[in-house]
Formats: C-alpha cells, structure tokens, sequence
C-alpha cells in the first residue's frame, strides 16, 4: 500500500540541509525514543498523532544516504516495528526535503507497505490500517518539522532567536 503526506516547516531550506548533512542520522534525535536501549541503533517512536508522541509503536529507523533530486533533498528511510514486528508493516519511503520559499520547507515522506497477516491482513488494511499507517507518518512529519523549527528558533542569526 502506498502512503504520503507533506507538511511545511517554517524553517529555512539551509537549515534543514544543514542539520542532516552535519551528522547522518542525529537531526531525528528530538524524535528518538528515550528508552533506547540498544546502542548503534535509532529508535523512534512512530504513533498517531504528535501532540500524543508517547502513544505509539516504537520502530527501528534506518535512514540512508541523502542524495540531490534538483533543488530538493531526498533521504531513503525505512522503518520497522520492535518486539512483536511480525504484526506490524515495515515502511520504506523517501523523505523529501524542498524550499518553498526563503523561510519555508516542505517535509514529503512517500513509500510504501506491505500489510501483514496475508488476506486477512490486507483486508483490514482496506477497513482501517491504512488510516492507522497515513496518521503515523502524517504525526512523524509535524514532529519532524517542529523539531527542524525549534532548531531554527535556537540557531544564531537572522533566522533564528539569537540574533
């Protein structure tokens, strides 16, 4: 099944190119679970909604190489349920980064999911899993913009609220 939001961050595009450039993997650490406990690897918690980032199934992210697709960067990322995964979809999506003006970014997340459970697991896909796997990643989006627009508020300068 495929799955796609966007959401703007009212954060500058170089800030946000910036930030994943500077450390692959460290600009999802205001999105990582604080019950990490195994070391060498991102967990996130993935959940339906960002204001309740708590409620939720925690995920093992994998983010690979950002690479250029014109003006906007593009940054494979998958992610799949710990503990009991074998009832949960593993994603794969690119997360697409692009300016829409001086001060404004679009955050894109498109992939895709195979539903688990076989039929019967495609079948509630159709009913309500879809639903359950568009509010996910639409929450993982207004979290990862907050987290880029908080950055950009504690950033020196003219973008920022130091300067």
């Amino acid at each position: 099944m495929l799955v796609e939001d966007s959401i703007e961050a009212h954060v500058p595009f170089d800030l946000v190119g910036q930030a994943i450039a500077a450390d692959q993997g460290r600009w999802l650490a205001p999105l990582a679970d604080a019950a990490q406990e195994v070391p060498d690897e991102l967990l996130i918690k993935a959940g339906l909604s960002a204001e309740e980032p708590h409620i939720g199934k925690q995920v093992r992210c994998d983010i690979g190489p950002a690479r250029h697709r014109g003006a906007a960067l593009v940054i494979p990322i998958s992610w799949e349920a710990t503990g009991a995964s074998a009832i949960f979809p593993r994603l794969d999506a690119d997360l697409e980064i692009r300016p829409l003006s001086k001060e404004v970014t679009r955050l894109t997340l498109q992939g895709g999911y195979n539903p688990p459970l076989g039929s019967a697991g495609r079948a509630l896909d159709t009913l309500a899993f879809h639903h359950v796997a568009q509010a996910s990643v639409h929450a993982f989006l207004s979290r990862l913009a907050e987290a880029f627009e908080q950055k950009a508020q504690e950033a020196p300068g003219p973008a920022g609220g130091n300067g």
